[in-house]
């Protein structure tokens, strides 16, 4: 689908059916331990995300947006509170979820193509059917030129295409994106983010997005999560009510990035004189 023709508008909460829901967050609270004693990064959160959902998480750091992209993924485990996928409990990592992180994570003596196709091998996929789909989704993330090229021949916005692509080829039900264009220059970000929203727009698979940026979040988003400092709470949740493409000079866009950016520092000034949450602890 061409993103420059589509005019797609958000479902509204209000019209989607009950069935449609694909993951859910109840409770969900996480206390670990620190120098510094127990500290509560997340209180009580709970959300519901529906299929084919773009969901973007965005709050000030600490809040516990990563966290909830680990405990998703099931690399970590809430203290209270649970979370079901499709009405399971997540209880650990499994395939029906792709992770993409904001750090590099190919792996460096593996081709491009190995290594879009090493999940793949590891669930014993024949190698021609490997081979289809790792072209595929290379192809999906403009790199079908690039499958032959080592990780240290790549620049880093094409080293986050390949882990998209290496995600992608597994056929998970959601993507988890922590940050993934967090490390990268404006324009490669902005690059990147055409890039994810093609594929979203041609596959429609369900993604759980963090950033820190607040136009990134309503230029991709369907909903837009509003974390508290810590411990994160869940402040908000705004639906973007703006149909695709969406353009950063429209008077709807910047009116709705003014008032997540108000919210934002609100936020931030309420925990610097102490009214609202907890303070970090010092750091050393």
């Amino acid at each position: 689908m061409n993103v420059a023709n589509s005019r797609l508008k958000p479902i509204p909460l209000s019209d989607r059916a009950a069935g449609d829901t694909l993951i859910e967050l109840r409770n969900l609270s996480l206390t670990f331990r620190s120098d510094h004693g127990q500290v509560r990064a997340l209180q009580n959160v709970s959300f519901q995300v529906h299929r084919n959902e773009f969901i973007s998480l965005i709050g000030p750091s600490g809040c516990g947006k990563s966290t909830v992209i680990n405990m998703v993924a099931g690399f970590e485990t809430p203290t209270a509170g649970r979370i079901m996928l499709g009405g399971s409990v997540i209880d650990g990592p499994g395939g029906d979820r792709g992770v993409v992180f904001q750090e590099e994570s190919l792996y460096p003596w593996l081709t491009l193509r190995e290594n879009v196709e090493f999940g793949l091998r590891l669930r014993g996929v024949h190698r021609a059917e490997r081979r289809e789909a790792a072209n595929h989704y290379l192809e999906l993330v403009d790199l079908s030129h690039s499958g032959n090229a080592f990780p240290d021949q790549l620049s880093g916005g094409m080293k986050q295409r390949g882990a998209i692509a290496r995600a992608l080829a597994n056929e998970p039900r959601m993507l988890l994106m922590d940050e993934p264009f967090g490390a990268l220059d404006i324009l490669t970000r902005e690059t990147l983010q055409d890039v994810v929203l093609r594929i979203w727009l041609d596959t429609r698979k369900t993604i759980l997005f963090v950033t820190h940026s607040i136009e990134e979040s309503v230029l991709l988003a369907d909903r837009i999560l509003v974390f508290t400092g810590r411990p994160g709470r869940l402040a908000e949740t705004l639906d973007v009510d703006l149909g695709r493409p969406r353009s950063r000079g429209d008077r709807s866009f910047v009116e709705l990035t003014d008032r997540l950016r108000s919210m934002l520092l609100g936020d931030v000034r309420r925990m610097e004189m102490g009214l609202d949450g907890e303070r970090a602890p010092p750091s050393h």
